[in-house]
């Protein structure tokens, strides 16, 4: 289980801890030599202006690493945190770090952020490549306790990172390619149709660029060119991503055919009441796919409903139920256009 992924940040720690310590992708977070009760991010600024540094850009403010055990090992979200914070003790015994472990995708991966100024003497952080070999050394020692299976790092990587993602990541990015598969990962699992799934992916600026009978590529949009879903894994290529909305799509289908009539009335009903108090609760404190897929869910599962068992063909459905449904859409829709500006205006700032 080796060390495989480090990068610096000289933009702040803030952007890297957050998204580290998400609660929709951390199962564990912990720390070394810092105040759970109070701001990460805070106390690393602390420390750097204790000792007179991270005062300009050009200085690396971070360190961002990654853990992540062979799959066959079937490691647990317990021993990978346990793993990660005994290599943070090992590695950076001097140093504050953040520690999380994250179960939102397949593979159980952890991050560590480490501090680049020494709490003890004010030293900033330096890892030359034969300190970072060994690391990668350590981690697999480490591993073998654990009972999980070293990784040879030294044979070319299959999966290199490409100089233009060193660079975003180096300005304390996670990667663009990161940021593009969790959306289409997160739109895949809640479209019930390939029309939904390009649909939802546009809500985030992604776009389908090429979309064949064996190809599909995708396009972020800071990027100018589109990039393969095979190159982003195997998990986003066009039979695995057509599998997983028909999967989808199945379960719906069978969620919606349990109920009686009636009790699929009052669900839909509950459900359109309950997105527009989720919607109402704050700009960017709730998961924006997730709000916006229980909109479209709830007006389709209506429209479903009363097509499928009224005899009227729809004609008994409700007009305060579908104009409830389209007023929380519209309220999300001009609710998810100010949080994107508020991102937006983030990200200049960080950059």
């Amino acid at each position: 289980m080796p060390l495989f992924k480090g990068v610096a940040g000289k933009a702040k720690a803030a952007k890297a801890i957050d998204y580290i310590t998400d609660e929709r992708k951390a199962a564990f977070v912990s720390s070394q030599a810092l105040d759970d009760n109070s701001g990460y991010a805070a106390q690393f600024s602390q420390t750097a202006r204790l000792f007179g540094k991270g005062e300009t850009y050009a200085e690396r403010k971070y360190y961002h690493f990654k853990l992540s055990p062979n799959p066959s090992d079937c490691a647990s979200p317990e021993q990978v945190h346990k793993l990660t914070e005994e290599m943070a003790a090992k590695c950076f015994p001097a140093h504050e770090c953040v520690i999380a472990t994250h179960t939102d995708r397949q593979h159980i991966h952890a991050h560590i952020i480490v501090n680049a100024v020494s709490f003890e003497d004010g030293r900033k952080l330096r890892i030359p490549t034969s300190e970072y070999t060994r690391m990668k050394d350590l981690a697999n020692e480490v591993g073998l306790q654990y009972g999980f299976s070293p990784i040879d790092f030294r044979k070319p990587s299959k999966d290199k990172i490409k100089s233009t993602e060193k660079q975003m990541l180096l300005r304390g990015g996670i990667g663009w390619k990161d940021e593009l598969k969790d959306v289409i990962s997160a739109t895949m699992k809640s479209s019930s149709s390939f029309e939904l799934f390009a649909q939802h992916l546009q809500n985030y600026g992604v776009t389908i660029e090429r979309n064949t009978s064996k190809t599909i590529s995708f396009k972020h949009p800071e990027k100018q060119k589109p990039i393969r879903g095979n190159s982003l894994g195997e998990d986003f290529t066009k039979e695995a991503i057509v599998r997983g909305i028909d999967e989808y799509a199945n379960r719906a289908i069978a969620h919606a055919e349990k109920p009686t009539a009636a009790a699929r009335t009052a669900t839909t009903e509950g459900a359109v009441a309950s997105v527009g108090r989720a919607i109402t609760g704050g700009v960017g404190k709730h998961d924006a796919q997730t709000d916006l897929d229980r909109i479209h869910g709830a007006i389709r599962d209506i429209k479903d409903t009363a097509e499928r068992f009224s005899p009227t063909n729809g004609a008994a459905l409700s007009e305060r139920q579908v104009a409830d449904g389209e007023n929380a859409k519209q309220h999300f829709v001009i609710q998810q256009s100010v949080d994107r500006q508020y991102r937006k205006r983030n990200r200049g700032f960080e950059r």
